[in-house]
């Protein structure tokens, strides 16, 4: 298991055409503690294509335990959403996950098999926060709370 990491991208930190965390292939584990944030006001633009974590053709159990994604969205020039993307994979949870963002945390594609529980954002969103697409089943979504009272 890997815990405690900290990843943080300050004032100018272009986020490219990659993805911080990827697992793929026969990647498997239990993460703990992942903090992941670029500054909230950072003049760059993100490459569409870049994600925080990117989870891609795995089938290996792989959980989350207090992820924390945070910033990258508005009031940027070009949005960095999703925070998260799983596509054709399958056994993922994410239990606890902390986020500070106008859009889209997790983008879920042609999955199964998966859990995400206790999400909390303190922003509005316009986009929903969880993305589920095209063919994913066997999934639960539980104990989600956006701020009511939250200004954008």
């Amino acid at each position: 298991f890997v815990h405690g990491i900290r990843n943080y991208r300050g004032p100018g930190h272009s986020e490219q055409n990659k993805h911080n965390y990827e697992f793929t292939g026969n990647a498997g584990g239990k993460f703990y503690g992942i903090v992941d944030h670029a500054n909230l006001y950072n003049d760059s633009t993100a490459d569409p294509n870049f994600r925080k974590v990117f989870i891609e053709n795995t089938s290996n159990p792989i959980t989350f335990y207090g992820l924390n994604l945070e910033r990258g969205g508005f009031p940027r020039p070009k949005t960095q959403y999703p925070f998260a993307e799983i596509k054709n994979a399958s056994n993922i949870r994410v239990l606890g996950c902390k986020t500070e963002t106008y859009g889209t945390v997790f983008k879920i594609d042609n999955t199964n098999n998966i859990l995400i529980t206790n999400v909390f954002s303190h922003l509005a969103h316009e986009d929903p926060l969880i993305d589920i697409t095209a063919n994913s089943t066997d999934f639960m979504i539980s104990q989600v709370l956006v701020k009511s009272d939250a200004q954008p």
